[in-house]
C-alpha cells in the first residue's frame, strides 16, 4: 500500500492529509508516476499549484535520470525535489561511522545478539547484575535503518557497561566475537562509546525537528544548517567529551 500525502498552507496555517491509499503492484517509476497523478487529479487539485515532491530516497523515486521525480519535473520545470533529511543524517552517521576508532554499532548488534539467542546467557548476566547490586536494566535492540534507536542503544550499554563488560571478560574458551573482546579490553571502544553518546543528542533533535507534523520545506533550511553549525563550532572548540 502507498499513501499519498498531501501538505498546504491555509487560512489556518499549514495542514496536512492523506488523499488516498493505492495499491502499487509495480515498484517502477511510469507506474508510480501515473498512480499518483491520478490521485491528485481525481482529488480535484490543480497539477500546476505543486510546488514540491518529497519521498524516501531512492532511484524510483528521486533519481537523476528516469524517476518519479523526473516525470513530474517533465510537466513542471520548477518543481523543487523534497528529499528526505532524516535519511540523510542517518546515512550520514551510518558512514561517519567507518571513520571512528571502534564500530560502535556492530558491538551493539553482537551483544543483543549474544544475549538475545540464549535464555540461558541472560539468566546468567542476572546474576551478574545482582552480584553488582545495580538494577537490571534490558539491552535495548538497534537496529541499522532505523536512526533513532542508535542513541537509545549507546545510552543503555553506558548505563549497565561495567556489568556487560565483567560479563564478557569472565567467560571462557572464547564464546563470543573477537570485536567484543576488543571492545572491552581497549580504551578505543570506550572513547568512541561516549563520544557518540556526546555528539548524537544534536542529530537525534534535528531528527526529530524534521519528523514534527507541523515541519514545512520552509524549515528545513534552518534545522539542517543550524546542525551544521553546531558541529562545526564543537571542531573549532574541541569540544567533543
Amino acid at each position: 500500500m502507498l499513501p499519498i500525502i498531501v501538505q498546504f498552507f491555509s487560512k489556518f496555517g499549514v495542514k496536512h492529509g492523506i488523499l488516498e491509499f493505492i495499491e502499487q503492484e509495480h515498484e517502477s517509476a511510469d507506474p508510480l508516476f501515473n498512480n499518483i497523478k491520478y490521485v491528485i487529479e481525481a482529488s480535484g487539485l490543480n497539477l500546476n499549484q505543486l510546488v514540491s515532491i518529497g519521498s524516501d530516497n531512492t532511484n524510483v523515486n528521486v533519481g537523476n535520470n528516469h524517476s518519479v521525480f523526473a516525470l513530474f519535473n517533465k510537466l513542471l520545470s520548477r518543481l523543487i525535489k523534497g528529499n528526505c533529511y532524516s535519511h540523510i543524517l542517518h546515512n550520514s552517521v551510518k558512514h561517519g561511522n567507518e571513520y571512528l576508532l571502534f564500530d560502535i554499532e556492530g558491538v551493539l548488534l553482537k551483544i543483543y545478539s549474544h544475549f538475545g539467542r540464549s535464555s540461558i546467557r541472560s539468566h546468567e548476566l542476572t546474576r551478574y547484575f545482582e552480584f553488582a547490586e545495580q538494577e537490571q536494566k534490558v539491552i535495548l535492540k538497534h537496529i541499522r535503518i532505523r536512526w533513532l534507536s542508535l542513541l537509545q542503544s549507546i545510552e543503555r550499554l553506558i548505563a549497565v557497561n561495567p556489568v556487560i563488560k565483567s560479563y564478557f571478560l569472565n567467560l571462557e574458551n572464547n564464546e563470543y566475537p573477537d570485536l567484543l573482546l576488543k571492545f572491552f579490553t581497549s580504551n578505543k571502544g570506550e572513547c568512541s562509546l561516549y563520544f557518540l553518546a556526546n555528539v548524537l543528542p544534536e542529530v537525534q533533535a534535528a531528527n526529530l525537528s524534521l519528523e514534527r507534523e507541523y515541519t514545512t520545506g520552509v524549515n528545513l533550511h534552518n534545522i539542517i544548517t543550524s546542525l551544521i553549525r553546531k558541529l562545526n563550532n564543537r571542531l573549532q572548540d574541541d569540544f567533543w567529551l
